[in-house]
């Protein structure tokens, strides 16, 4: 899937729709052109999900290379 466009709520700026291409020949994260598949999406219904918490990291180091930054491990 490819997102080409989002439409948001003019009132309250949430997102309302998400405007999608999809190519089935990439659905085995593989393209037969070779183009590069970033990464395959797996969806669960709302009447099968579980509710969870996600903590999302930017980086575990001050430096974004911590080998160039001279950091010994």
């Amino acid at each position: 899937m490819k997102c080409i466009s989002v439409v948001k709520d003019p009132k309250t700026g949430r997102v309302a729709e998400l405007h999608c291409t999809y190519d089935p020949k990439t659905r085995s994260g593989f393209a037969p052109d070779g183009r590069k598949v970033d990464a395959t999406i797996h969806w669960v219904s709302a009447d099968h999900s579980l509710p969870a918490e996600v903590r999302l990291y930017d980086r575990l180091f001050k430096a974004a290379n911590p080998m160039e930054a001279g950091m010994i491990f």
